[in-house]
């Protein structure tokens, strides 16, 4: 190599400085030009962005968006599971009504069973008893104080006006009062003519029957209170004098035609009514027998059992019929014997 090229000066800081490199002599010294050679790594790497930039405030405008909707999303989900908590809370609440309603139900129906075990134990009680009575031995029915029909100690004795006395007729034939009941009658126009209490006719007799009082109430300045305590006096008497005799006393026909008046229908309910009483005064003794069956709405004759216009005080034939049945009613009744239905009027029609 030429000598002219190589110095043997020794470079700052321990090297040699080569000939003819013309960096030394521009840098003026290693230091500047290590200094000069350094790389400007803020220019090279972008650097600090000046204040301003539109890419900075992009940046904080998108984090403030995300914020945002990360706030709304926070809501909504503390919304929904507020929502759903209130839903649970309700769903619990039904189920607890509905558990508590089970319940309720389980005893209703455990009450029910027992009752029905109840009946059921009561009814086999039943059977049991009927099995009983029906291997029982039958005793002999009780006695009404009546006798075999025909023997001479079984008697009615009939006493009433043109409408009963002599017209209700006693014996076994069809429109009597039967065989169980054998008797007779006789015709006794107003109270006063009834028998005396110690009469003959009353001898071995077990049932009167009294059917008077229309003609007593037709008569002038009549006074239906003053009748009945004359007929209560009676049944007194009569009962007194012969013991073990019952009185069945009729009510007083309405009537028909030129008497239908209100004062007449007034008597007539007013007799009735006490004549009933004074019979729940004495009824050990005496039984009242209701004839409202042949009235109208207007209180007069119904006109089909009436003989006629001309004769608005007696009965015809079929009004004769239905006061027997309602006599015969009565009197079986009293004794236990069948019944059967009493017969009943109707408008128009036959009883």
């Amino acid at each position: 190599m030429s000598a002219e090229r190589f110095s043997d000066s020794p470079l700052e800081g321990g090297g040699k400085r080569t000939v003819g490199d013309t960096s030394f002599e521009e840098s003026g010294s290693p230091d500047r030009l290590l200094q000069s050679k350094r790389p400007n790594t803020d220019q090279e790497q972008g650097g600090a962005l000046p204040v301003g930039d539109s890419t900075v405030v992009t940046h904080a405008s998108m984090v403030n968006t995300l914020k945002g909707l990360f706030s709304e999303f926070d809501a909504r989900i503390n919304r929904r599971f507020d929502e759903l908590n209130a839903r649970f809370d309700n769903l619990e609440r039904r189920l607890s009504c509905l558990e508590e309603a089970g319940s309720s139900r389980d005893i209703r129906i455990g009450n029910t069973l027992a009752r029905v075990e109840d009946l059921e134990q009561r009814g086999a009680d039943v059977e049991a008893r009927l099995s009983r009575l029906e291997s029982a031995p039958v005793p002999c029915p009780p006695a009404h104080g009546w006798q075999p029909a025909g023997l001479p100690t079984t008697k009615v004795l009939l006493l009433g006006d043109s409408n009963s006395g002599g017209k209700i007729r006693f014996g076994a034939e069809r429109g009597t009062l039967g065989s169980a009941l054998p008797g007779a009658g006789n015709f006794c126009a107003k109270i006063g003519d009834l028998p005396a209490p110690s009469s003959p006719l009353f001898r071995n007799v077990s049932d009167l029957v009294i059917s008077v009082g229309t003609n007593d109430l037709k008569a002038p300045q009549s006074d239906p209170e003053e009748l009945v305590k004359n007929m209560y006096s009676y049944v007194q008497s009569v009962t007194t004098e012969n013991p073990g005799l019952h009185v069945f006393l009729l009510g007083v026909l309405p009537v028909h035609g030129a008497f239908t008046d209100e004062a007449i229908h007034t008597s007539i309910d007013l007799y009735n009514f006490h004549l009933k009483n004074m019979c729940s005064h004495l009824h050990t003794c005496t039984t009242f027998v209701d004839t409202n069956v042949f009235r109208m709405a207007d209180r007069s004759l119904k006109p089909h059992l009436a003989s006629g216009e001309n004769d608005p005080l007696h009965l015809n034939q079929q009004g004769v019929r239905l006061l027997a049945s309602r006599v015969k009613y009565a009197l079986r009744s009293r004794h236990g014997l069948p019944t059967g239905q009493p017969r009943r009027a109707s408008s128009g029609q036959p009883a």
